[in-house]
């Protein structure tokens, strides 16, 4: 059985040879040939040799476009496996003539026939103010998307953005292309933009009182009953979300806090956000231990660990043991473990105002006993509620997350992306336990995703993602 390269070289070899013994003497034959789809479709092509002064020792030699050959027949059936266009030659040869005769003929065909087969093709969309539309679609892997946006305008990509210059109902119709098949396929949805802007504006009062009570009040303005309200003390507590704009809270240290208010609201089916952030002095509050941490994980490649930990505003001096009998002085250390085990990792620590605490994490740590399996513990200042953390990556990819606080949906945003590599999408609680994975591929050094997030119960998550070489990390808020 010969190779296809062979055959190619073969069929190369031959024309040579016919060439140079022939010369210009091959009047006597002349290839060529017509086609038609064979019964049933699927591909099957039906090509008819009608070439002229061909004997019984004619030899046929066909290249069907698609990398496959015959040498046998002259009118041979072939079946395509992808809808396309192919450049299918026939070759005939023949010695026993006078003069020795050889002839080429080549066609352009078009092969539509082979059936598509059904896909779960669809897209969604995220309403912002001032008439701005962000599109995903969900079909990835190299297919060409084509949008129309039901306003005269049109797009490409698969996650383009679009802003209309009119409120109003927009039927939105995408196409995706399966370059290797030629497939199309085609959702449509109906897309409602409200044109009213975002009118929250962000603001609040403070009232100190006795024992580290402080009343606060919002004196936010553009706000409706369907205003909800998170607020971050800035102490490492926060408020359930809610649509009452007063909250009053309990300080356990004195010391300078930075208190923020989140607000979302909704014009219509656009989310609207808002914020504002104020430090406020609390004094005669009771001298009560109140540190934490949360280990989170940074790379399954290098097994680091992050700790966020949260120090009252009095902390004075901190000792993290680390589970196998060393530990470290100092409020961000960092450790790495030289033998395979379990460890619970422990924070001793004092305030200025005398008292002491100890804080142990509710998880292990496990190291493994490959030389590779390396496990290094990081101690990160996670600053009340911050709502973006600077990339982890060497090569300082940017990552962003938007809107942050979101009820649901977020917009996913890398610069310096390496193209072509999976992109393996992990968000975490505060236990570090997975509450929403997926992959996908990155076409670009720009890689954008929306995120939809609205089986997820509202609180403060990280997010991981991985993509090539690359990791990058962030927080985010999830306000419902």
């Amino acid at each position: 059985m010969k190779t296809k390269l062979q055959k190619r070289l073969g069929l190369s070899l031959l024309a040579g040879i016919l060439s140079l013994g022939f010369g210009s003497a091959s009047a006597q034959c002349n290839a060529n040939f017509t086609y038609s789809t064979a019964p049933g479709g699927n591909g099957g092509i039906m090509f008819f040799g009608i070439s002229t002064g061909t004997t019984s020792t004619t030899h046929y030699y066909w290249s069907f476009g698609d990398m496959t050959y015959d040498y046998t027949n002259p009118s041979p059936t072939h079946t395509y496996n992808a809808n396309g266009v192919y450049t299918v030659q026939l070759q005939i040869a023949d010695s026993s003539t006078v003069p020795q005769c050889f002839s080429s003929f080549t066609q352009t065909i078009g092969i539509t026939n082979i059936p598509c087969s059904s896909v779960n093709f669809n897209f969604t969309h995220v309403t912002y103010p001032n008439n701005s539309v962000s599109f995903m679609g969900n079909l990835s892997g190299g297919y060409s998307y084509s949008w129309s946006f039901g306003d005269g305008s049109y797009g490409t990509g698969q996650s383009p953005s679009h802003t209309y210059s009119a409120a109003g109902v927009y039927t939105v119709v995408t196409s995706v292309t399966n370059p290797s098949t030629s497939c199309t396929y085609t959702a449509t949805n109906v897309v409602q933009v409200n044109a009213s802007p975002c009118n929250l504006t962000g603001n609040f009062s403070a009232t100190v009182g006795s024992g580290g009570v402080v009343s606060f009040v919002s004196t936010s303005t553009g706000t409706s009953a369907n205003t909800t309200y998170n607020w971050a003390f800035g102490d490492g507590t926060y408020a359930s979300p809610g649509t009452s704009g007063s909250v009053t809270h309990t300080y356990t240290s004195n010391g300078v806090f930075i208190v923020h208010m989140y607000l979302s609201d909704s014009v219509g089916t656009v989310p609207c956000y808002a914020s504002y952030t104020s430090t406020i002095s609390v004094s005669g509050a009771s001298c009560i231990p109140n540190a934490s941490f949360n280990m989170v994980r940074d790379s399954t490649t290098t097994l680091n660990w992050l700790a966020y930990v949260n120090y009252p505003s009095t902390i004075a001096s901190a000792t993290w043991n680390w589970g196998d009998g060393t530990s470290s002085t100092g409020l961000y250390p960092s450790h790495t473990y030289s033998a395979a085990g379990f460890y619970t990792i422990c924070l001793y620590y004092s305030m200025s105002c005398g008292s002491t605490g100890t804080v142990c994490s509710l998880n292990y740590v496990y190291k493994g006993s490959s030389n590779n399996s390396i496990l290094t513990v990081h101690v990160v200042n996670s600053g009340g509620l911050v709502t973006g953390i600077a990339a982890q990556s060497a090569d300082k990819g940017i990552i962003s997350i938007s809107p942050n606080p979101n009820d649901s949906h977020f917009t996913l945003n890398i610069q310096g992306a390496e193209s072509g590599k999976s992109v393996e999408i992990r968000v975490m609680n505060l236990l570090g336990e997975t509450v929403y994975a997926e992959s996908d591929l990155s076409s670009g050094s720009s890689y954008s995703k929306t995120l939809d997030l609205k089986n997820v119960a509202a609180g403060t998550y990280f997010i991981k993602v991985s993509a090539g070489s690359k990791a990058y990390q962030s927080k985010m808020i999830i306000s419902k």
